[in-house]
């Protein structure tokens, strides 16, 4: 997996996707926190031994804009424990710099994962808390059920009787509380699986993907996400 900085965000090369911008800050933060005070061996015949050879565990290379490497390290096997006998767990693996053969055991070390969609901030509405969503807008195009509900103003919900209400396709009436903060919730927990392409052609996509059978509005102050289920 690569991550690139351009377009000032991160992007995941293989994905073409923004990406997590939290995981790739711990992994850097990992990476300055680990020390050389635990070695456990010095000698390249025990890089085996501990998974951190050439071509094994998971390598971590850090490169500056002009592609010079700022940090490359191994992270290998997870010491072995005997949890039977009563030794308490604790998770620590085996690293070393890929420069140097000189192997170390740190607790602070982490092992990345390698899939690319790991690394994709997947997460649609990731920076939206549910009191900033102010209405949502569903379009089916298969049953014609289509609506449209809103927030009620703090201020009036009490006089209204509801903090949502409905206003299409029926006049105006106050909607049930719990269904509108569920429908908000759900929105806000929306995740995505897999980056399985970018939209291209509209004929092409629907027939690929089967777009659209509904189509989504949601109403975040002066912003708008659109969305489609196929």
């Amino acid at each position: 997996t690569v991550l690139e900085w351009r377009e000032n965000r991160w992007w995941v090369r293989e994905k073409e996707h923004p990406a997590d911008l939290r995981k790739f800050v711990q992994i850097v933060d990992m990476m300055g926190r680990l020390d050389t005070r635990d070695e456990v061996a010095v000698s390249a015949a025990s890089h085996a031994q501990y998974g951190v050879g050439a071509g094994e565990g998971t390598r971590i290379s850090l490169f500056d804009e002009r592609g010079g490497v700022v940090a490359d390290l191994i992270v290998g096997k997870i010491r072995q424990q005997d949890v039977v006998a009563g030794q308490k767990p604790v998770l620590e693996y085996y690293v070393r710099r890929a420069d140097r053969p000189a192997v170390y055991l740190s607790g602070d070390a982490i092992a990345p994962a390698t899939d690319p969609v790991a690394w994709c901030e997947t997460r649609f509405l990731a920076a939206v808390s549910p009191a900033q969503v102010d209405w949502v807008r569903r379009e089916d195009f298969t049953t014609s059920e289509s609506w449209r509900i809103e927030r009620v103003p703090a201020e009036q919900s009490e006089a209204f009787g509801s903090t949502w209400k409905l206003v299409e396709p029926t006049p105006e009436h106050a909607a049930w509380d719990f269904a509108g903060d569920s429908l908000v919730h759900t929105l806000l927990d929306l995740q995505a699986a897999d980056v399985v392409g970018r939209a291209g052609d509209p004929a092409e996509d629907a027939a690929r993907c089967g777009f659209a059978e509904d189509r989504f509005h949601v109403g975040i102050g002066e912003n708008v996400l659109r969305f489609e289920l196929g």
